[in-house]
């Protein structure tokens, strides 16, 4: 028998094993940010199992603000004892940080600083990078979520007379990002002909220390959850033409407009991160779209967002889909819930378990499909630019990602849709079951929203009689000053006209008669006595006729041209109330997707912003290996403590 005093040490060993497991099984919450920390003077952090970013790779950007949300900022603020998941948030979880009752609301976008504020110094440290038109730089990425998403950037041009609107010049094209990798490299370049932007935007002297404008490079991402992220590095761009001037806003493009439900225009699926045409060779100025994130998250869809960023032509049919399914479905919002008719509020419940149910089931046969034949579509490549070459590692995707880690991580919303080669696609076919058959189309791709939303879109359809449609981006183009927060009645607080605490529904209701109105929808038509389902509870009806006939687009999907509502196997037992078939196959874990907001239908879940931050030097997960799992560590130390006490 062994002493006591080795038995206690033995079960110390065992607790802190056991401890240290159940620590690294939650801490790698939260999402995108730059592979570097301000905390750390942005030293470049390389994480476990990748493969190294090479020396003198730049790495800084814009510290989040926090607000003056005291969640984010407060003693027990996520800044001070969460610090990396506040970095690394994506806006949608940052705005469940506010206390609805007492804090304002604050736009996020574009840069995740309060009003567009544009920081150049963070304590000692220069943030500014220094650019050259012609030559390729890097962005090294960390996704600790890595969902599969799309990611663009942009440079915004903002005059420092706050009445000008800003402008932005797209650099890199939306790209495929994440999927599962959780370290990314990415390239962009300044055009040549960026030095020439005076002749093309009026008053604009370049991008250069004490200039009339600030310059920031914007990375932009957007997920297939639906959710937002967003980070901002201001730049300076040498060379500078002060010959070419222009009075006029003719050469400056108008922005690209959300098509709605209408896919047709957009590409199938995300642009490869590797392909040639991904970084963008010339200076095209367009109006930026200056998006409310905090209206979206009062009022349309406390959980998820529509797309926010600027190249919406750029995006794909796939990304485009999971926006749509997610903003038909929404909650209304932390405020807009509260001002639902009972009828509504069942019929999203409802329709949001149902595109719950579809969309995985779709993304598990995706998965089936690569962990079957994955190994056979392994790629790698070599990212480069000024300060030299990256290389990537080998796997399934790394090329399109550009990943520098070939470990791919499963779960719900990390699987990418993809192109199967020619020689694969027979194959493949023999894992998915004949009603889920539409997932490979004719061109051999895998195309898991698109899918999901064709075989949802009768139930889409049927749920316009309630109201119930796409929600698309709100801008605040029609304020004075758009680099501020939009404007509200309540400035987005569960408050009355008096100031009295409420749930929401004043101003709820107030933002709803004032979309309204903004439609050719005079607000006396939203409570009519007949007519269409009521949109605001305690009215009858919503008039379309008369004087009332704009408020019918209320009740209408937006498209930018007029679509076919598909048929498909899955859409038909759905119309007929039959269970969705057996996917013959183990169901993919879900995200933990903490956010922090309760949804209609699911009870409250712990904010992500809870977790904290994992130490990659102490990583569980060995080279080669599987994840240990908890039950096997801890049944490992105990069978330790009773060979040591024989």
């Amino acid at each position: 028998m062994a002493p006591a005093s080795t038995l206690i040490r033995a079960n110390i060993i065992v607790v802190r094993s056991f401890l240290l497991v159940q620590w690294y099984s939650v801490v790698t919450k939260a999402d995108l940010r730059m592979a570097c920390r301000p905390r750390e003077s942005f030293e470049l952090r390389n994480e476990n199992g990748a493969i190294k970013f090479i020396d003198g790779m730049p790495c800084k950007y814009m510290e989040p603000s926090t607000f003056e949300y005291n969640n984010l900022a407060g003693k027990n603020g996520q800044k001070r004892k969460n610090y990396d998941n506040f970095l690394r948030s994506n806006i949608d979880n940052e705005q469940d940080n506010r206390d609805f009752v007492e804090d304002d609301g604050h736009d996020h976008l574009p840069f995740r600083t309060m009003n567009t504020q544009v920081q150049e110094q963070e304590s000692q440290i220069s943030l500014s990078w220094e650019l050259t038109p012609g030559q390729t730089n890097f962005i090294p990425l960390r996704w600790n979520n890595p969902h599969s998403s799309e990611l663009e950037v942009n440079i915004w041009i903002m005059s420092r007379d706050s009445r000008q609107k800003p402008v932005v010049v797209p650099l890199r094209k939306p790209t495929c990002s994440g999927e599962g990798h959780q370290d990314n490299i990415l390239s962009f370049t300044i055009p040549l002909d960026f030095a020439s932007l005076g002749g093309k935007i009026p008053g604009f002297s370049g991008c250069r220390k004490n200039s009339e404008s600030n310059c920031v490079l914007q990375g932009y991402a957007h997920s297939v959850e639906s959710r937002t992220y967003a980070f901002g590095i201001p730049i300076f761009v040498s060379g500078h033409d002060a010959t070419q001037q222009t009075t006029t806003t003719g050469l400056i493009q108008q922005a690209t407009q959300d098509p709605g439900l209408n896919l047709e225009p957009l590409r199938d699926l995300c642009l490869s991160s590797a392909d040639a045409s991904a970084n963008i060779q010339t200076a095209v100025p367009r109006w930026a779209k200056m998006m409310s994130d905090v209206y979206n998250h009062a009022y349309m869809n406390s959980d998820f967002s529509p797309y926010h960023g600027q190249q919406q032509e750029g995006i794909s049919k796939n990304l485009q889909a999971s926006i749509i399914n997610k903003m038909i479905v929404g909650n209304r919002g932390e405020l807009g819930k509260a001002r639902l008719p009972n009828t509504m509020k069942n019929k999203l419940n409802e329709l949001q378990k149902l595109e719950n149910k579809v969309y995985k089931a779709y993304e598990s046969l995706a998965n089936k499909i690569i962990n079957r034949l994955g190994n056979q579509m392994q790629n790698t490549g070599t990212v480069t630019a000024v300060t030299g070459a990256q290389a990537l590692a080998t796997c399934f995707r790394c090329q399109e990602v550009g990943s520098t880690n070939a470990k791919r991580l499963q779960t719900n919303t990390y699987i990418p849709s993809f192109t199967l080669p020619q020689a694969l696609i027979a194959e493949a076919k023999k894992y998915v079951p004949g009603q889920y058959s539409d997932l490979i189309n004719e061109k051999g791709q895998v195309q898991i929203y698109s899918v999901a939303l064709s075989a949802l879109m009768a139930e889409f359809a049927k749920a316009k009689t309630l109201g119930i449609v796409y929600q698309t981006g709100v801008t605040k183009t029609d304020q004075d000053n758009v680099f501020n927060t939009k404007q509200d009645s309540t400035q987005f607080k569960k408050r009355t006209a008096d100031g009295e605490k409420d749930d929401g529904r004043y101003a709820a209701t107030k933002a709803l008669e004032q979309y309204a109105a903004s439609n050719t929808c005079p607000v006396t038509c939203l409570y009519s006595e007949s007519g269409n389902a009521p949109l605001v509870k305690g009215a009858t009806a919503t008039s379309i006729t008369g004087e009332c006939q704009g408020c019918a687009q209320m009740f209408e999907n937006l498209a930018s041209k007029q679509i076919q509502i598909p048929v498909t196997s899955i859409s038909l037992l759905i119309g007929n109330a039959d269970a969705l078939p057996d996917i013959g196959g183990v169901v993919l874990p879900d995200y933990a997707d903490e956010d922090g907001s309760p949804r209609v239908g699911r009870p409250e879940d712990l904010t992500t912003t809870e977790i904290p931050y994992s130490i990659p030097e102490a990583s569980i997960v060995m080279s080669g290996a599987a994840p240990v799992s908890l039950v096997g560590m801890f049944v490992g130390c105990l069978l330790m403590t009773i060979i040591i006490s024989m």
